[in-house]
Formats: C-alpha cells, structure tokens, sequence
C-alpha cells in the first residue's frame, strides 16, 4: 500500500475513533448529569441552602464589623462571581463581594466565598470520567484538551449554578447578619462572571445589569 495513502486512512481511522468517543463520552452528557443533579438538590434542598446562606452570613459580618469602625458605607451591590480560575483548580466556590455605591471603586472592598459545589463536583467528576475512558478506549488527550472541554462545560454548570442562586438568595435576605448590614434603600444581588456579563437575581423586577 502507498505510504501517503495509509497514512490517510490510519489518520480517518483515528479521527472517526475520537468522534465516536465524543459522542459516546461528551456530547450532551450534561442532560442526565443535571437529571441527577437536581434530584439531589432536591432532596437535600434544607442543608444545601443553610450551608450557601451560612457562607454569605460570614461575609455580612465583615461588613457590619467595617461599618462599626466607619470604614464602609452603605451596602449597595452584593456580586456573586463565577471563576474560571477556580474551574481549573476543582473549587466549586463562587466569590462573593459586597460593594457601597461606588461598586468596584469601593475603597473599602470585602470579598468571600459560597461553597458550590454541590453543582460543580458534577462537572469535576465528569472530567475525571473523560479521563478514565478516554485511557479505557485508547484516546490520547492532553491535559489543555481537557481543560478546554472543562471551561467550556463548566458554562452549562455556571447557568444551573445561577438558577439555583435565584431561589437561595430568598433565604440569605432573611438572613439576620444581611438584615444588620446598612444598606442603601435600592440594593441589588448579582451574579455572573467576575467583573463581567451578569444579571440581577434580587430584585426580580429589572432583568439585567450591564
């Protein structure tokens, strides 16, 4: 057989073997994922939401504690951020900043974390599911390719992560370390990607925040 041809044919053979295993492995996993997902949630729908409001009780307290001391003005904007930074490392936490009116410019900023990972370990363990198959079917993946099928599922992963925040943050305005909190009259909670595209999930009644 001429060498140009089969290498041809070995080059097809691999290609339809890597698109057979993204189809088998990757391509709309995510739907039965979130099947699964959400039925834990449901089902542990109490704890979960205690834990995330415990997280952002903790990071209210450093602002009464700043506002005690005058260091920090009304609260304005509470910014709950997606960090792709963290996706990489396997951390499910979403920032949390809580801003006065001047928002990033806040001279006095105070920044935390809630604990997410109730939806992202999903993603963590489909990643490592890739990995093992992939060994398992004999499909050569680098650690970037994996990466960028992390990043770019993780986006699915950050939209269900929001919705969940949608209805959690009902119960962190009940929270009596947010009630202690001075705020400004109009106070808005976003979430999204840090100091990028968001939308405001409190109060429901604008749809975006630019």
């Amino acid at each position: 057989m001429n060498k140009v041809i089969g290498y041809k044919l070995n080059r097809d053979e691999s290609r339809k073997k890597v698109e057979k295993f993204y189809q088998d492995y990757i391509k709309n996993k995510w739907i039965e994922i979130f099947v699964e997902l959400d039925k834990e949630y449901q089902k542990n729908l109490n704890v979960i939401i205690n834990d995330v409001v415990r997280d952002f009780s903790k990071v209210c307290q450093r602002v009464i504690e700043l506002q005690k001391r005058n260091e920090k003005g009304k609260v304005k904007y509470i910014y709950f951020s997606f960090l792709r930074t963290n996706i990489l490392a396997d951390n499910g936490d979403f920032r949390v900043d809580i801003y006065d009116e001047n928002w990033f410019l806040d001279n006095k900023q105070c920044s935390g974390s809630i604990d997410m990972s109730f939806v992202f370990k999903y993603l963590f363990n489909f990643i490592e599911e890739i990995k093992k198959n992939s060994l398992e079917n004999k499909i050569s993946m680098s650690d970037i390719e994996l990466e960028k099928i992390k990043l770019e599922e993780s986006e699915r992963y950050k939209i269900l992560a929001i919705e969940y925040l949608k209805t959690i943050v009902l119960k962190m305005v009940e929270d009596e370390k947010y009630k202690q909190m001075i705020k400004d009259e109009n106070i808005y909670i976003i979430a999204g990607e840090y100091m990028d595209e968001c939308q405001l999930i409190y109060p429901k009644n604008i749809e975006a925040v630019e």
